[in-house]
């Protein structure tokens, strides 16, 4: 009996690993862009990092003067046919667990939408779904992965530091994940909504030391896109994108809010924002209460109200609610202009009231045309900041 037991041990031990990939034979994957060409093929494009090329730490490139990174592209009838013929291209297997983004030209995701994307990522055993999407106005995926950034080796780096780092002009500071989109995709009370990259060219700086032979790319966060039926349907403007994320937490510390006031403008650096959404039912009609609380501190001003007092901090902060409050408000009604639930109201009022929302789902934008809407900001200002008034205030 103890001869089995320790043939078998030995089986064990020896057998290896039966599907191992040495490093020296796969190309691990970066990013991956997906379009559609003219004649309505599907293009896959993949950046791999180049195993060859070192980091240069002073100038951010490669210190072998190497591209730190490559791409590959083919085409295909759909997304797996076109990441298989990519595969053929490619001189080592193909690694996708360390992905960093996926980005879809705007044309793909108005024609094809985002369900075979979807279905891809679910299926597939390698893929982690904690990448972000994002789509690229007015361009491709292929265009954006072909981007030389000056600060950054790794172009989906850039990219995702434009996210957490820099956040933007509509204020977004964290991804939102493809897994956040699955879910929300497979449920009757929500719709996706995918943040929107730009790919900003600028001309060659010939005065820039290291950079003298690269030419400057530079990607910009630029608004959001709302979905229907699994399709891009429109670009959010600021204020409604800027009103989703105040709905859906997604505003964090070092948010800039630039607002309009009395003899000039003021700029706000929020700090701890959170929503609080409330909903209810009152003679058959929708109630909708809404607070969005959080502190900020003045980083600039020129308005005339006197900062060193109480009585002028408040009026900034009576001027700063109000905005807030109409960004609110315009992410509320725009989905009974777009009949989308993009904003995650419909999902909120189906887990308060589950038995309702089944009677209502059929005719719900109906239900929030006739709401009445409540909302309350509650943000302060902490501190003016280094000093109080602006020197043209002074004067």
């Amino acid at each position: 009996m103890n001869k089995w037991v320790w043939l078998l041990f030995l089986i064990f031990i020896l057998s290896g690993c039966a599907a191992k990939s040495e490093l020296d034979e796969i190309a691990i994957v970066l990013g991956m862009g997906v379009d559609i060409t003219n004649d309505n093929k599907t293009e896959v494009t993949v950046q791999v990092a180049n195993p060859r090329s070192s980091p240069n730490v002073v100038s951010g490139g490669s210190g072998d003067g190497s591209s730190p990174v490559f791409t590959f592209s083919a085409k295909g009838d759909s997304v797996t046919d076109a990441i298989n013929r990519v595969k053929n291209v490619v001189p080592r297997e193909l690694f996708f667990s360390h992905i960093n983004v996926m980005m879809l030209g705007e044309k793909y995701a108005r024609k094809e939408g985002v369900s075979e994307i979807f279905s891809y990522v679910e299926r597939d055993q390698e893929l982690r779904s904690q990448f972000p999407l994002f789509v690229i106005k007015d361009s491709t995926g292929k265009e954006a992965l072909t981007v030389v950034t000056p600060l950054d080796q790794f172009p989906t780096k850039a990219i995702l530091d434009i996210v957490e780092l820099s956040s933007g002009y509509i204020g977004v500071k964290k991804t939102v994940r493809i897994n956040d989109l699955i879910n929300w995709e497979g449920e009757e009370d929500r719709t996706p909504i995918i943040l929107g990259l730009e790919v900003m060219a600028k001309d060659k700086n010939k005065n820039t030391g290291a950079l003298q032979d690269i030419e400057a790319y530079a990607f910009k966060l630029d608004s959001m896109g709302v979905f229907k039926n699994g399709k891009f349907l429109k670009w959010l403007n600021e204020e409604t994108a800027t009103g989703w994320l105040f709905m859906n937490d997604y505003v964090e510390e070092r948010t800039l809010h630039t607002v309009e006031c009395e003899g000039g403008t003021f700029g706000i650096m929020l700090k701890g924002v959170s929503s609080d959404i409330n909903t209810d039912v009152k003679n058959n009609q929708l109630l909708i209460d809404i607070t969005i609380q959080g502190t900020s501190s003045l980083v600039s001003s020129s308005c005339k109200a006197d900062i060193a007092s109480p009585e002028g901090i408040n009026e900034l902060e009576q001027t700063l609610r109000k905005i807030v409050e109409q960004e609110v408000k315009k992410a509320v009604y725009e989905t009974v202009e777009l009949k989308t639930n993009y904003n995650g109201l419909a999902a909120r009022f189906h887990r308060q009231h589950p038995d309702k929302w089944k009677k209502w789902k059929k005719n719900w934008y109906e239900h929030i045309e006739d709401s009445t809407l409540h909302i309350k900001s509650e943000l302060t200002i902490e501190t003016p900041g280094m000093r109080y008034n602006s020197a043209k205030t002074q004067r």
